[in-house]
């Protein structure tokens, strides 16, 4: 009795798995070094949480132009 060929996966359906799987590690990573990063800050230039939340976004933004 022969086997069946075995199926290919599409090289794209592939690497968006590996895009997504990327992007979800990322989000969590950069959750965690800002949950991390927010009181360092705030102890080392005396402000709330309301400037260092503005001013990452701030630089987070500008970085993407």
């Amino acid at each position: 009795m022969t086997q069946p060929a075995p199926e290919r996966v599409d090289p794209k359906l592939l690497l968006a798995i590996v895009a997504t799987g990327l992007m979800a590690f990322i989000g969590i990573l950069t959750e965690a070094m800002t949950n991390v990063l927010f009181p360092t800050l705030m102890e080392e230039f005396h402000i709330g949480t309301a400037m260092v939340s503005g001013s990452l976004q701030a630089i987070c933004s500008s970085s993407r132009s």
